[in-house]
């Protein structure tokens, strides 16, 4: 759980019908008047309006509306970057971890409000201030090492969701120690702040995605969006879906990760223990906003099989749910509607 989280993921999620979501998008989408990848927040961002029969039934005044709606979405992706960033320091998260001035931007702390109630309904399987063990284990420096369990244990005294306090508009510690870090939460966030001004602007049909967060605004050529999410240990997809107006996150153990004496240390802790979490090789969620299903799709796969899925038939997560356990079996939820692979 980082904010470089979603970088490399390349190709978990592979949008069907001509265009690749992935770092290379080689794949060419004929009907695409507007498509561009640009790098914010750590990783690949695009934004792409499917052809001239969806614009001209939105009644669109043409390509350059089309642009500067685009450059606006772009801009609001860069802005969330500059608020939510743990590495730019004149970022409100920044100058909290660092100096510990409370954050009052009411966008920021109303998305750390959002965090902590994931963390409440999880019970504390999602935690933004898992800051001290991403940094402890080197997935921040780029060279990821297996810490001293008394190491680990130092960092997990700097751990808790509950040290956050949120009164009178503003993000207040009680611990000094604790450092926030959003990137299992901001990029689905971003994701969904672009495509409001995607719909401010008059676009209603377009396929935004930011390091494998989704979401499927409308239809593609007047027919919904069909998004492919790959396999982490094999050759081609595990699953192909059918979306429209939703929103599609993925987390998986092959993101980021490292192996040591044989065994495979990944970037997604589990806050309660100070390691990688483990059961599950990835776990996608579709649902109705970014911002949700990417803070879920983490705490889903800290929590593992059973007690995930516990949640999302007891409704506590309104989402639909894959999950692919370390033994290669896929299990969905209920709702969950597939459709045949390519």
């Amino acid at each position: 759980m980082c904010w470089l989280k979603k970088f490399g993921r390349e190709l978990v999620l592979i949008g069907l019908g001509g265009v690749a979501l992935s770092g290379l998008f080689a794949c060419r989408e004929p009907n695409a008047i507007q498509k561009e990848t640009r790098f914010i927040m750590g990783t690949v961002c695009t934004i792409q309006i499917p052809g001239p029969p969806a614009v001209a039934r939105r009644a669109m005044a043409g390509r350059r509306a089309v642009r500067e709606a685009v450059e606006k979405a772009f801009a609001r992706l860069e802005e969330c970057d500059q608020k939510f960033s743990v590495f730019i320091p004149s970022s409100p998260v920044c100058r909290f971890n660092q100096q510990g001035i409370p954050i009052d931007d009411p966008e920021i702390v109303a998305l750390i409000a959002q965090a902590c109630e994931v963390s409440r309904l999880s019970q504390g399987a999602f935690d933004i201030t898992v800051y001290p063990l991403v940094e402890l284990w080197g997935f921040y420096s780029g060279k990821p090492r297996r810490p001293a369990p008394e190491e680990i244990a130092a960092a997990r005294g700097k751990i808790g969701w509950q040290h956050l306090v949120i009164t009178n508009g503003q993000v207040t510690k009680k611990n000094a120690a604790v450092q926030i870090d959003l990137g299992a939460i901001a990029k689905g966030y971003a994701v969904d702040a672009a495509m409001q001004v995607l719909l401010q602007n008059g676009i209603h049909d377009a396929l935004i995605e930011a390091g494998g967060d989704i979401f499927a605004l409308g239809q593609r050529n007047q027919k919904p969006w069909k998004i492919g999410i790959r396999h982490p240990r094999q050759p081609g997809l595990l699953d192909t879906l059918e979306v429209s107006d939703r929103a599609i996150a993925t987390s998986g153990d092959y993101e980021q990760f490292f192996i040591a004496d044989g065994a495979r240390y990944h970037h997604i802790f589990d806050p309660r223990t100070g390691y990688p979490a483990t059961n599950l090789m990835s776990v996608t969620v579709i649902g109705a906003n970014a911002t949700l299903a990417d803070a879920w799709s983490t705490a889903l796969f800290v929590l593992g099989l059973e007690k995930g899925m516990k949640l999302v038939e007891e409704g506590a997560v309104r989402a639909e749910v894959l999950m692919l356990t370390s033994q290669g079996r896929a299990l969905s939820s209920p709702g969950l509607k597939t459709i045949p692979g390519p």
